[in-house]
């Protein structure tokens, strides 16, 4: 089976915010994703919100099916 995964990234590199704000925004996010789009609830344990910080900038990839990474500059 496979997994959906949301990354937010913010437009700042090197801004991130303190961790009780990610882990506030990962409790939004469970909030926001319980209910499923036919409004039946979805299983909590379906749904695992994991907040990672990065010491440094870092690239962030989707894992798998990845063909490259560029930039417009």
């Amino acid at each position: 089976m496979s997994d959906s995964v949301l990354s937010v990234i913010p437009a700042d590199p090197h801004w991130q915010p303190a961790p009780d704000a990610g882990k506030h925004a990962a409790a939004l996010v469970l909030e926001l994703v319980s209910a499923s789009a036919d409004g039946t609830e979805a299983d909590p344990d379906d749904v695992e919100p994991d907040v990672d910080r990065h010491d440094a900038i870092a690239a962030v990839d989707c894992g798998q099916n990845l063909m490259r990474i560029g930039c417009p500059h």
